[in-house]
């Protein structure tokens, strides 16, 4: 069975800081769904339509990722 870690909270609450600390350390290799840095390759973190966007895609990722056991 396949194991998923989330991590949620607030901007700023060191979602990002937990990961880089727990997996990257341990050599981790998987799948990574950020909505923050999927913004920033588009536009501006102000941009709450780009957030939205960003959001739904991220909710598409993990429902194919469950789906297809990745």
């Amino acid at each position: 069975m396949k194991r998923y870690t989330l991590f949620a909270g607030v901007n700023g609450a060191g979602k990002t800081s937990i990961y880089k600390s727990v997996f990257f350390n341990e050599n981790y290799i998987g799948k990574r769904i950020n909505t923050d840095e999927m913004v920033a390759r588009i536009g501006s973190w102000q941009d709450n339509n780009l957030q939205i966007k960003a959001g739904r895609e991220a909710v598409k990722m993990i429902d194919y990722y469950i789906k297809n056991y990745i």
